[in-house]
């Protein structure tokens, strides 16, 4: 897949545009480990600047979560979705070369 395929099949770059939550993923994340097995790594320890924007909102409609959303993007400049979109390239590039085998630390 080229990066330019890659690119264009992006709907988001962050799960946390979707209020819903996937069960199934949910609950693979709640199976039993082995008592040896390393603890699940938190990928992400700093809430990003979208998710201090959204904190605090409760949303009754898709449409409220959508306007928030977008309210957050117009306040933002081109170059942090720039920066975003170049991190993701390089992050994509390292997880082609490593076999899928690729955490960002």
């Amino acid at each position: 897949m080229t990066a330019s395929v890659f690119l264009g099949s992006i709907i988001t770059g962050d799960e946390s545009w979707v209020h819903h939550y996937d069960p199934e993923r949910k609950m693979q994340s709640m199976q039993y480990r082995h008592k040896n097995s390393p603890a699940p790594k938190k990928f992400k320890v700093v809430a990003s600047a979208r998710k201090k924007h959204l904190k605090g909102n409760h949303n009754e409609t898709d449409a409220e979560v959508e306007a928030d959303v977008r309210s957050w993007c117009r306040s933002q400049t081109p170059e942090i979705f720039a920066d975003g979109m170049r991190k993701l390239v390089e992050r994509w590039r390292l997880c082609i070369e490593r076999d899928g085998d690729y955490v960002e630390k």
